[in-house]
């Protein structure tokens, strides 16, 4: 653990409030995009496949990004990859939208029912030089960045009652992480 705010390196994440037990006990950690994806820090701020973060996800045949598909291991173990925004498409279609209520975790007071065993936990966020929302909300990096904004990546969100896929999260922020096991 580092403190919030703190330039993340390997193996590193913020625990909430900079405090280590939510770490330790089921919240897990909040990492920046660049950790997230296990990449140099410097990728939080430029471009992939620029001169200063030459990696760049993988592409189809003809070169064109596999979109909403990626298949990228980051800081999940070996077998496991981030969830791409295609799996959280098919868990926000599965739970019509209300994955906090379907696929939250009722020990935390997020959702009621669990049917599918993801039970997201709302682990908050650190942003603008702060912990915020736990118990309210849970964001999660997905292995893309936006189209046109080098320091801007995509993520989704889940409240309670909302579900979002986010066309823009900074990437300096610290979110959550979903490992999904490869398929």
């Amino acid at each position: 653990m580092v403190a919030g705010g703190t330039v993340q390196g390997d193996s590193t994440k913020y625990c909430y409030d900079d405090d280590p037990w939510y770490c330790e006990n089921g919240w897990g950690g909040l990492y920046t995009w660049s950790n997230a994806m296990n990449l140099p820090s410097i990728c939080d701020s430029v471009r992939l496949g620029s001169d200063k973060c030459p990696y760049v996800f993988a592409r189809d045949d003809d070169g064109k990004l596999i979109d909403g598909e990626i298949i990228h291991q980051g800081l999940c173990p070996d077998g496991w990859h981030i969830a791409n925004d295609g799996e959280w498409a098919y868990i926000a279609e599965k739970s019509t939208h209300s994955v906090a209520n379907v696929m939250g975790s009722p020990v935390a007071g997020f959702g009621n029912h669990n049917y599918y065993g993801l039970s997201i936990l709302p682990g908050g966020f650190w942003q603008l030089n702060k912990f915020d929302q736990i118990k309210v909300s849970a964001g999660f990096y997905l292995p893309q960045q936006h189209d046109s904004k080098d320091a801007v990546a995509r993520a989704v969100y889940v409240e309670k009652n909302d579900f979002a896929r986010s066309w823009g999260a900074s990437k300096i922020h610290a979110l959550s992480v979903r490992c999904v096991k490869n398929y």
